[in-house]
């Protein structure tokens, strides 16, 4: 069975080259983080990657609920936002744990991705 990523960013064409790129895995997409919260009553990831600037909710806030639904969740946070950047840490102290800075190589992303599976 496939391992579940989801994938919470308010950019098209990131959820798009997210799910593209990591056919090994069920990637699941949100627009924000309040239709991640939908997705995440119905299913539970083995991953989350969530961008930290979103309308709606932002992605510090999405960070806080996941870790208070179920803390086993391994989050990645990402932004490329300069003011999002700075959050990168915050997002870490209220666990996240991983950061990834935007524009990223895929490949990077998949290295994060299959380190923090295969704990």
């Amino acid at each position: 069975m496939k391992k579940k990523i989801l994938v919470v960013d308010d950019e098209p064409q990131i959820l798009d080259s997210i799910t593209d790129y990591f056919l090994e895995y069920d990637v699941i997409t949100a627009s924000n983080g309040h239709d991640g919260m939908r997705i995440l009553r119905n299913t539970k990831p083995d991953l989350i990657v969530t961008d930290i600037i979103m309308p709606d909710m932002e992605g510090i806030e999405f960070i806080q609920i996941v870790n208070e639904l179920d803390a086993t969740i391994p989050i990645i946070a990402m932004s490329g936002n300069p003011v999002g950047r700075q959050y990168l840490e915050h997002a870490v102290l209220l666990g996240a744990v991983e950061k990834l800075e935007k524009p990223f190589e895929l490949e990077e992303l998949e290295q994060l991705i299959e380190k923090l599976i295969m704990q």
